[in-house]
Order: C-alpha cells, then sequence, then structure tokens
C-alpha cells in the first residue's frame, strides 16, 4: 500500500466518526425551540457575570425588558446584580439579595468527541423548563483535525442557513415576542 494510500485511510478512520456523530447531532438538535414568555419583566442571565450583549441592551433601553440579573461576584451577603437603564440611558446597577426573575437564559458548553456544542437557552426558573432553546455544532476533524484543516471542519447551522442569526441576534427578540426593535 503507498504511502499516500495509508495516510487517507488513517484520516478517514479517523474522520468518519466523529462526522457521522456531528450529523446525527444537527439533525437531531439542530433546529430551535422557540417558545414565549408572557409578560416578563426581566430575566436571570446565568453566567460568572451579568453580561448585557447588545439585543438585551436594546430590549432594556426600548422599555420592553425593565432588568437583567446575574450572579454577584462582588458580595456574598448580596449574592445579585440587577441591571437596568433609566430614561436617560444611563445604565444603573443594584446588589439585591434575590432575584426577581421568573425567567433566565444560560450558555452550555461542551466538548466531547472532538464536536463542540454552544448550547443558549431560556427556561422557567422554578421548574427548569426550557421555553427556547438554539444549539450550534462545530466539528474540527477528528483526532487528526490539524492535518484535515481546512477541509475537515464542518458547522452546524452554517452562514445562510435558515436559524444562523438565531446564534448571535434574534433568540432574545423571538423568546419575547418580538421580530426587531427599530
Amino acid at each position: 500500500m503507498s504511502s499516500c494510500m495509508t495516510l487517507l485511510v488513517v484520516l478517514s478512520v479517523s474522520y468518519i466518526p466523529g462526522a457521522l456523530r456531528f450529523q446525527d447531532l444537527c439533525a437531531t438538535h439542530g433546529e430551535p425551540i422557540l417558545g414565549e414568555v408572557p409578560a416578563a419583566e426581566g430575566y436571570f442571565i446565568d453566567a460568572y457575570y451579568v453580561w448585557i450583549h447588545s439585543k438585551s441592551e436594546e430590549l432594556l433601553k426600548s422599555g420592553v425588558l425593565r432588568y437583567v440579573e446575574g450572579k454577584n461576584n462582588r458580595s456574598k451577603s448580596l449574592p445579585y446584580l440587577r441591571v437596568s437603564f433609566d430614561e436617560n440611558g444611563t445604565r444603573i446597577e443594584e446588589q439585591v439579595p434575590a432575584l426577581e426573575s421568573e425567567y433566565g437564559f444560560r450558555m452550555l458548553h461542551r466538548r466531547e468527541h472532538g464536536i463542540t456544542s454552544i448550547t443558549r437557552e431560556f427556561f422557567r426558573i422554578d421548574s427548569g423548563e426550557v421555553l427556547s432553546r438554539y444549539a450550534s455544532y462545530d466539528y474540527m476533524g477528528g483526532p487528526l483535525a490539524w492535518l484535515m484543516q481546512p477541509w475537515g471542519r464542518r458547522s452546524c447551522p452554517e452562514y445562510g442557513d435558515e436559524w444562523f442569526d438565531l446564534t448571535y441576534k434574534e433568540l432574545p427578540l423571538i423568546t419575547f415576542g418580538f421580530e426587531s426593535i427599530d
């Protein structure tokens, strides 16, 4: 067997199992769950810090949401931080002892079998019920990915796919019942 053929067999054996798992994940979990949050005044961000992304800021400044809450790493006696904007657009941060939010947002990062997944979820805080969920997956090409780049890398959804914009833009808006804020 020639060295080129041997290399091709080795690359195939290292690439194909992960690629099949990737394909299965995309087919079974690729389409988002889009639910609505009835009359939410704010939500909790389950992260190390209160991260206000541009769409959350738009929702706050437009009055759709009153506040966003998160973990407070500055104080043990006041474990939460509530962020809002006043009528002049000034950001207000309050350290608070308890959450007002009924709903939360979390991002779950996983890496298994060479597949990286990022799942974004809006959920009910009291029950954990997922109201909206969007997942994205990246497969880098298996154990020999450094030999496969850039040809072995795959993502789902890919740029231009029907659900792609949910990754960075639309999940909070759709969850709270808005297509866009002008």
